[in-house]
């Protein structure tokens, strides 16, 4: 408004001059912070961390009110999952050390993992081209990565599991390269699947006909020993003995973000948040009652809201809705195959390259700010500096010890020889004098 009222006086706003505006207006401020929604994230998952387990006035909640989040699904680009683990137990103490665990998310960590082979093709033009990697090799890639992680799903533990599992993810550049030498499952290799099946075939009818029976792209990567130890090091970064348990899992969050997106629909936006009015929790609470249950529970809710309204449908309103039904019972099926898929990333692919979105993308976001190392289980903070539990050793409150004085390597008073000049120093504590001569 302040800035409105500048313009209409003939005034010339700047982007410059927006920070002499003071911030303040008349009314309630609903704003929490001076934070971005992304930045936000991290300080509000505290925040959340207390209402759930402590009421308003800070008493632990009964035992019908109180949640302690024991798994947390999400990806790693913010540390907003790890500070609300971290919060959980500095509030219970060292009885929740190892309840709360942070599970990556399958389809963003393989998302990154694609998005550094696209950083890998515009800094290095070797690795792109129909015989290296192309936009539909990475998309190949990435399957086999997500079939091999699931087919480890079922058996999450077993040591002789997980060594294939790795196994076979190791063999995957050199599969895409025409080398199965590593391919031994043969459910994942065309070829080895022809090579079993005719073992008196020679090599060039075994390549002719995986090549007719597969279908995907019918040429290979054509790179050095070094450029496949490449690719293969970006695999190993995340998918490795460390992380591979935890990756198999299989979680997903595409439910929440899903949530955020009719939230987004029905609200004035994840940033505005509807100025954390009523309203605003009215739709989080009517956005949450209806989401998941492939869209069931949204004819759920309606019911429900109608029988407590006490309004009922008419038969005009119930034909309308039938055929309202069978439009998005359409319309979600198309939405979900394949093709509808392909057209919907070809649009967007489209859209971004016409608009200059692609190539400032990378700057909008960070992805994977948290190593999938550090997502750890849940344990109490230690301060390092007085061994107390509960805080970190930045947030210490006792003085630190001042820094042990330095011993003089010269005798400011004397005289140093040439002999003593030129040994070898291994004796410093001994103080040697210099010749102010």
């Amino acid at each position: 408004k302040q800035i409105e009222e500048h313009v209409a006086n003939g005034e010339t706003v700047t982007v410059e001059d927006l920070c002499r505006f003071p911030t303040t207006h008349e009314g309630h401020c609903y704003r929490k912070s001076n934070y971005s929604s992304a930045a936000a994230e991290e300080h509000e998952a505290k925040a959340a961390a207390h209402e759930l387990l402590l009421d308003g006035s800070g008493t632990p909640r009964d035992a019908k009110t109180c949640v302690f989040i024991d798994t947390v699904v999400a990806d790693n680009d913010t540390r907003g999952p790890s500070n609300f683990v971290k919060e959980q137990n500095n509030i219970i103490g060292s009885l929740a050390d190892g309840k709360a665990e942070i599970i990556p998310d399958l389809p963003h960590t393989v998302n990154n993992n694609n998005n550094e082979f696209h950083a890998l093709m515009e800094k290095d033009p070797t690795f792109r081209g129909r015989q290296a990697l192309t936009n539909v090799r990475v998309k190949s890639i990435q399957a086999d990565i997500t079939a091999a992680v699931k087919a480890y799903h079922p058996h999450v533990g077993n040591s002789m599991e997980r060594a294939k599992c790795l196994k076979q993810l190791g063999a995957i550049i050199k599969h895409h390269c025409g080398d199965h030498s590593r391919c031994d499952q043969v459910k994942f290799c065309t070829y080895s699947q022809v090579k079993s099946d005719h073992p008196d075939w020679t090599e060039e009818q075994i390549r002719e006909e995986s090549q007719k029976k597969s279908k995907r792209q019918k040429s290979i990567m054509d790179l050095s020993e070094w450029g496949i130890s490449v690719l293969e090091r970006i695999i190993a970064k995340r998918f490795n003995a460390k992380t591979i348990d935890k990756i198999a899992k299989c979680r997903s969050s595409n439910r929440c973000e899903g949530f955020w997106s009719e939230l987004v629909k029905l609200s004035e936006g994840k940033r505005i948040q509807g100025c954390g009015t009523d309203l605003w929790l009215s739709m989080v609470e009517l956005c949450y009652c209806m989401s998941g249950n492939q869209r069931q529970n949204i004819k759920k809710t309606k019911q429900e809201l109608s029988e407590l309204l006490n309004v009922f449908y008419t038969p005009i309103k119930n034909k309308a809705c039938d055929i309202m039904k069978k439009k998005a019972d359409k319309d979600y099926a198309r939405k979900a195959s394949e093709s509808g898929k392909r057209k919907r990333q070809m649009a967007k692919l489209s859209l971004d390259h016409r608009m200059g979105k692609d190539a400032n993308k990378s700057k909008h976001h960070k992805s994977e700010k948290v190593p999938l190392t550090k997502m750890k289980k849940s344990k109490v903070d230690k301060c390092t500096k007085c061994g107390q539990h509960g805080h970190k050793t930045r947030e210490c409150v006792v003085l630190k010890a001042p820094n042990k004085q330095k011993k003089q390597l010269f005798d400011w008073g004397g005289r140093v020889v040439s002999r003593d000049e030129y040994e070898p120093r291994f004796k410093r504590h001994k103080p040697r004098q210099y010749d102010w001569s």
